[in-house]
């Protein structure tokens, strides 16, 4: 799967969480691959143009997030929705 998306150009490797991913991520205490796919969404609608969407993405996010008996579970779900466009 990485293997395709390397060949589309739409793979994105390790980076560094900015400071509202890292907030998110100690506030709920998300897991580390938890918190790299959120820092993935939020480069990939940078990357397209859509910095005020990858904001708004952010807040939808941590809104679920306050109700969430299992919060890794939900942002996991959450963020492959939102990448995959089906939400």
């Amino acid at each position: 799967v990485q293997i395709g998306k390397m060949e589309c150009g739409q793979f994105v490797g390790k980076i560094k969480p900015d400071k509202d991913v890292e907030r998110m991520a100690r506030k709920f205490k998300l897991d580390d691959p938890v918190t790299s796919r959120l820092t993935e969404l939020k480069v990939w609608r940078k990357r397209n143009g859509e910095e005020d969407r990858a904001t708004k993405d952010l807040e939808r996010i941590e809104y679920h997030l306050r109700f969430a008996k299992r919060p890794n579970a939900l942002c996991t779900l959450l963020v492959g929705k939102l990448l995959e466009g089906e939400v």
